[in-house]
């Protein structure tokens, strides 16, 4: 089926950052990942289980066993089990909810389509994508449902330029309708701590709906000039053109320049603690951006050495590796009846997680406890309450006393300002 080159899982990228997409465009096909395999297996579990094609049951029983999936052996974990329920109870009670919400009033039917291709055909032809999950009552609502089993990064149901784009093509092929008295976005994702919880909804009307459609189809048009502005920013973390965007190398420089008296030269560490409260927050509203900048340099010139050309200053080496066994049943056959149980290795008890699910819920809390987590640094909008700390807050009296002004990673770079960079 292949991919739209205006994905609308990648909204919020070239809706930013119209230049992206012509750039995109000049990158070799991204590797597959075990990351995106293991999100593959879980929404295909997902899928099964919300169509009637698989019962919760059946999932459960399947817990431990291993898939192929884009070249990695994926295990099917609790965690795909329990976060596929979440999914389909989440549809399945508002489905209910939307049949029960007008009484005894006979009503139309509700409609539902599970993993469908959809296109914003009244915004382009060009901007389409497969929606995990559309459910419409006509004359009523239309409401579309994501589910994001990753754990990295919370996803907001609010202003979801991803589902709002959804919510615009389903109305346009698969509802073929805009006779909606409002759109819901949900947002259901078992993994990522978030304060809403892991299912959250949003709403809008039809009018405010049509409003986005018009903003979008001017950010299709601006991918779609000579020479489209590209823009740096939180969004380049996962563009594949960050490791060849000018403006991301000058925005990732000037943000540098900006926050920092001196700039160390490679090899020099700089000292974090000479900074500023406000230098050191906004230096770090940069790092994960940042790091994926570098991250992807160094894959372009992984791949330049790969196809033998040379990169001056560095070169491929053979990685550190184990021995493994050619043949275990020979080696069992040979030292066997030498070494006895020794030659294997000691069983281990298996998890809480998973001898619950063997003998019953609640049946082995007395024999588990749960260790305090390590403390880590973590953004003000994070779920978990904050941890009390004792003795430290005279130490820093005097940094905390000056306002505090962090900025955001949203700088536009114009191409005159890249002169001697590149």
């Amino acid at each position: 089926m292949g991919h739209s080159s205006l994905s609308p899982s990648a909204a919020g990228r070239w809706i930013a950052c119209p230049g992206s997409i012509a750039l995109s465009a000049k990158c070799p096909p991204q590797p597959a990942s075990i990351h995106a395999a293991e999100g593959t297996v879980a929404h295909d579990l997902a899928y099964q289980l919300l169509v009637g094609k698989a019962t919760h049951a059946a999932l459960v029983n399947r817990i431990g066993e291993t898939v192929m999936q884009d070249g990695f052996e994926i295990e099917i974990t609790e965690d795909m089990v329990d976060g596929a329920k979440m999914y389909h109870d989440s549809v399945w009670g508002h489905i209910t909810e939307i049949r029960q919400s007008r009484g005894g009033v006979k009503q139309a039917p509700v409609h539902m389509k599970a993993e469908e291709r959809v296109c914003a055909s009244s915004v382009s032809p060009d901007l389409w994508g497969t929606s995990d999950c559309t459910f419409w009552q006509n004359g009523n609502v239309l409401e579309v449902v994501d589910y994001k089993y990753g754990k990295g990064v919370p996803v907001e149901a609010t202003g979801n330029k991803q589902m709002l784009i959804y919510a615009i093509a389903a109305m346009d092929s698969a509802a073929k309708s805009w006779a909606f008295d409002k759109v819901r976005l949900t947002v259901v994702q078992p993994r990522a701590p978030h304060a809403e919880g892991p299912v959250r909804t949003w709403e809008i009307s039809v009018a405010e709906l049509k409003k986005y459609a018009a903003e979008i189809k001017k950010a299709v048009v601006a991918t779609a000039e000579p020479n489209p502005k590209t823009v740096a920013g939180a969004h380049c973390r996962w563009c594949p053109a960050k490791g060849i965007c000018p403006a991301m190398l000058g925005a990732a420089q000037k943000a540098v320049a900006a926050d920092f008296d001196t700039i160390p030269s490679p090899g020099r560490v700089l000292d974090a603690s000479s900074l500023t409260m406000e230098q050191a927050l906004n230096a770090l509203a940069w790092e994960d951006t940042v790091g994926e900048f570098f991250k992807a340099l160094r894959s372009r010139l992984e791949a330049e050495l790969q196809m033998g050309r040379a990169v001056p200053g560095w070169k491929l080496v053979e990685g550190k590796s184990n021995r493994q066994w050619t043949e275990e049943t020979q080696v069992v056959k040979e030292l066997g009846p030498l070494l006895g149980d020794a030659i294997y290795v000691e069983r281990k008890v298996k998890s809480p997680a998973q001898i619950e699910k063997l003998v019953g819920k609640g049946k082995v809390d007395h024999l588990t406890m749960k260790p305090a987590g390590k403390i880590v640094m973590v953004e003000e909008s994070d779920p978990r309450p904050a941890v009390e700390t004792a003795g430290v807050a005279g130490d820093f009296e005097a940094l905390l006393s000056a306002p505090v002004r962090a900025e955001s990673p949203k700088t536009v770079v114009a191409a005159d300002d890249l002169n001697g960079l590149l």
